[in-house]
């Protein structure tokens, strides 16, 4: 007789099972005689996420595929093991938890995912799994969770489908089923809507069996069959109005059930199967099912959930995981797929009409793609036509290239020119002395751009093949490259700049340069300079020429800011006695270089606070 069935009488040994308070809950602490010991605790945790994980999988693989079937070896196992040496195994269930001994040893608070939750809807307050259990009985019991855990509407409840299979070695406890007579416990598992809907039927039923009772027609004529025809439905039908409760119930669970995510349910499903101790069959194919669903949510623009998908392969891998050296290159070739030429090709239309924000989160996507996505990148940055999306690529990508330099050869290398300035920003950016070469290159570049950005980004590596570069830059290149080389060397106090500078103060050709190029490099030379070049420049302070007025102020505006950079006590003798001096022009030019040097002096100290 299965102590289950609720027309039955209890055995006589039923005082073993444990107690049920009025609501039909367990009383914790009475199915165990002492503590549970901790190592029991964790393997009894390690057989429910064994239990999850293949319930999960029953979605999406059939029962024969091995990858399935190693799963339900991973439970079954773990199962029978724990039994080898004990004689049942019981589990009390509540609707949060499920305890052994009285310490919670599974807890899901998401109700449509909570196999505790489940199977206290469905009556079950307790499971007992018996020694001797074997793997067909722990195949059927997992076929009746599932048929009820997954099906829209299913047959039968679990307690009823397992009172009907009536296992040797798997006992369940159950409340009374409603109307059995049992009018506490049994009632109380049904809500009040659900109560008021049970009673109205009984009443009907009852008041239709009275009007149609022989006893009451008194005899007549036979009734006409068109008056036992059911009315138009809705006209005599009674309407049922539900409280102000429960309409507030009902709202709730269908906003719970809107805000679900399946697509990430999904997705942790996919990862749970991914993480399973045993090598499973089908890994590739579950990861292809991740590649399609990251493309997906990329080209609608919903870089932040590729962004998680990715984030968590990269996790599969790189943490200390009890995963297959297989599994793991399967996952690395995974990750390499996703970040191929034709997949980050398609985005580009995307990134382009993307917002700041998603631009920004699509860095951090790209950052998890790896080395090998770094020559996909650069081949967008010729496709993107924002300049915002260009931006983002070239910091995603130098954040990548940090020890990486040769990657960006072939960009260097692109004949258009604005890939090429991307790729030397980008070697600049990281500083690479690998990157040398190629932005020696780039500085004789056809285009004026793709040369100015190789010369910084040699002036940010700094280092002695880039400085020597630089000087030669300094001294034969054209003004504007000339102008800027000297900037960067000053930034690099690369003193040896000093007498190719002084060459070019002294060419006549010098007056005849912009008013912008005559500046920077009097600024170099003031950064650079030493009491040595004073008299030069307090030559150009004091210079009367033929030249047009303009190309000498010019000049002497330039050589009165080197003096005050220069700084020491006799430049600032020299512009202090310009100052006071007669000359209006030159005195000029002395008040206005020492207020504005003090003035950027005074900025670099308070920023340097």
């Amino acid at each position: 007789m299965n102590p289950n069935a609720s027309d039955e009488k209890p055995p006589e040994d039923s005082a073993s099972f444990p107690q049920m308070d009025e609501e039909g809950a367990i009383e914790q602490g009475k199915s165990e005689s002492k503590a549970p010991d901790p190592q029991e605790l964790r393997a009894i945790r390690d057989i429910l996420l064994s239990l999850s994980k293949v319930l999960k999988a029953s979605r999406v693989y059939n029962p024969n595929n091995p990858a399935y079937q190693k799963l339900f070896l991973d439970y079954a196992n773990s199962l029978t093991e724990f039994l080898k040496d004990r004689e049942i195994l019981v589990l009390d269930i509540d609707q949060l938890h499920i305890r052994y001994g009285g310490e919670a040893v599974y807890q899901n608070p998401d109700p449509s995912e909570s196999l505790s939750f489940h199977l206290y809807k469905d009556g079950l307050r307790q499971l007992r799994f018996l020694q001797g259990l074997d793997f067909a009985e722990i195949q059927d019991f997992l076929a009746l969770l599932k048929s009820t855990l997954f099906e829209a509407e299913p047959d039968d409840d679990l307690a009823t489908l397992l009172w009907e299979r009536d296992f040797a070695n798997i006992q369940s406890l159950v409340v009374d089923a409603p109307g059995d007579g049992a009018e506490g416990e049994g009632k109380s598992e049904l809500s009040s809507l659900s109560r008021r809907i049970v009673d109205h039927g009984r009443t009907e039923l009852e008041s239709r069996s009275v009007l149609e009772s022989p006893a009451l027609g008194g005899g007549g004529p036979p009734p006409d069959p068109a008056d036992s025809m059911p009315a138009f439905p809705g006209r005599d039908l009674p309407l049922f109005s539900l409280g102000e409760q429960e309409v507030e119930k009902v709202k709730s669970e269908m906003a719970d059930e809107a805000r679900r995510d399946l697509g990430q349910e999904f997705i942790s499903l996919l990862l749970e199967i991914l993480s399973a101790k045993e090598d499973i069959g089908g890994s590739k194919e579950v990861l292809a099912i991740m590649e399609r669903i990251a493309d997906s949510y990329c080209l609608q623009g919903d870089f932040l959930k590729a962004f998680r998908i990715l984030r968590d392969l990269r996790q599969l891998v790189e943490l200390p995981l009890s995963l297959s050296d297989s599994r793991r290159a399967a996952i690395r070739e995974s990750i390499e797929r996703m970040g191929s030429s034709k997949r980050l090709a398609r985005l580009t239309k995307v990134l382009d009409q993307a917002d700041e924000k998603s631009l920004q989160v699509f860095k951090y996507y790209a950052s998890l793609l790896g080395t090998q996505a770094i020559v996909p990148l650069c081949e967008m940055l010729g496709e993107l036509e924002q300049r915002k999306s260009r931006r983002i690529i070239c910091e995603a990508i130098a954040e990548m290239a940090q020890g990486h330099a040769d990657k960006l050869e072939s960009a260097s290398r692109d004949p258009r020119w604005f890939v090429a300035r991307n790729a030397a920003y980008i070697l600049g950016t990281i500083k690479d002395p690998q990157g040398v070469k190629y932005l020696m290159r780039l500085a004789k570049h056809e285009e004026l751009r793709v040369r100015k950005e190789a010369t910084r980004g040699l002036g940010a590596i700094g280092d002695e093949e880039s400085r020597n570069f630089l000087l030669t830059c300094l001294q034969s290149s054209e003004g504007s490259i000339q102008v800027l080389a000297a900037g960067v060397l000053a930034n690099l106090r690369e003193k040896r700049a000093l007498l190719i500078l002084e060459k070019i103060l002294e060419d006549r050709q010098f007056l005849n340069r912009d008013r912008e190029e005559k500046r920077e490099i009097f600024d170099a030379v003031g950064r650079l300079g030493e009491d040595h070049l004073l008299p030069l420049l307090k030559g150009f302070l004091h210079r009367k020429t033929i030249f047009p007025r303009a190309k000498v102020e010019d000049t002497r505006e330039g050589a009165a800011r080197a003096l005050a950079l220069i700084g020491t006590e006799a430049a600032r003798r020299i512009l202090h006695e310009g100052a006071g001096g007669n000359d209006k022009a030159i005195s000029q030019a002395c008040r206005a270089a020492l207020s504005q040097v003090r003035f950027s002096v005074r900025g670099e100290e308070e920023e340097v606070r």
